[in-house]
């Protein structure tokens, strides 16, 4: 990619270690520079981050989240990454699949106009940064994934904006949404975990986050039984079954 030019590339998938060494792509001017070119005709995105790149890569770390982000410091070189998904100034499909808990508070929503899919898995993030990126790209956001994805501050009331401080959510045309294991992080103010041993869409006991998160779900399947399909699988309450007694 340094050395052809590449001009009508579209789509780049970049797996990176969860060590300091995936730095060295971007760090340096001629790599930085390189991926700033690069990445101005990007319209897809997608990037792992995890500790087992390489033939006969791993779908799961070898190691828990917290273990990796404790053994690799890597956060002090995540505004490089930042950057680096900021010169995609077309970019469509964002998908961020980290195993260190990165923290993306500083991604700049000024290039998410165009965006229609967005995959956070694995990072911590502010909810303003989250707000704005949705405010952003509300006109054309049509699927959304945050699984285990950490607020560093604030609520998911505010990422959902369940006070409508914005009027603008949730976004008009979304028709997919997926929200798993999400909830603070160790420094936030609220619960996390330890009121359920089941998966939550939401790791909190604050009635507003699920009253948001309710509202996404009504506008997903609203928008899909416009569309004439089924509810989407991961955005609605199952009915309970009806139980007959036989006295």
């Amino acid at each position: 990619l340094r050395f052809i030019p590449v001009p009508r590339l579209r789509c780049l998938h970049l797996s990176l270690p969860t060590t300091a060494e995936f730095a060295r792509f971007l760090t340096t001017y001629s790599y930085s520079k390189s991926f700033a070119e690069i990445c101005a005709g990007i319209e897809e995105l997608h990037i792992i981050i995890n500790d087992s790149t390489g033939l006969g890569v791993r779908a799961t770390p070898r190691r828990p989240r917290s273990l990796i982000e404790a053994g690799f410091l890597i956060g002090q070189f995540t505004p490089y990454l930042v950057l680096l998904i900021s010169h995609a100034k077309r970019i469509q499909v964002l998908s961020l699949n980290a195993y260190s808990w990165l923290d993306l508070s500083d991604l700049q929503a000024g290039s998410f106009s165009q965006l229609r899919s967005l995959r956070l898995e694995g990072v911590q993030v502010k909810p303003e940064t989250l707000l704005q990126i949705f405010i952003e790209a509300r006109n054309t956001l049509l699927r959304v994934e945050l699984i285990d994805v950490k607020l560093l501050a604030g609520t998911w009331s505010e990422v959902f904006d369940v006070f409508q401080s914005s009027r603008l959510l949730p976004p008009p045309n979304l028709n997919w949404l997926h929200i798993s294991g999400c909830g603070y992080a160790m420094t936030g103010q609220y619960t996390t975990r330890g009121f359920s041993e089941v998966r939550q869409a939401l790791w909190s006991t604050r009635g507003q986050d699920w009253i948001g998160l309710i509202a996404w779900m009504a506008m997903t399947n609203n928008n899909r039984s416009f569309q004439g399909l089924p509810p989407c699988p991961h955005s609605y309450f199952p009915t309970p079954p009806v139980i007959t007694i036989d006295y």
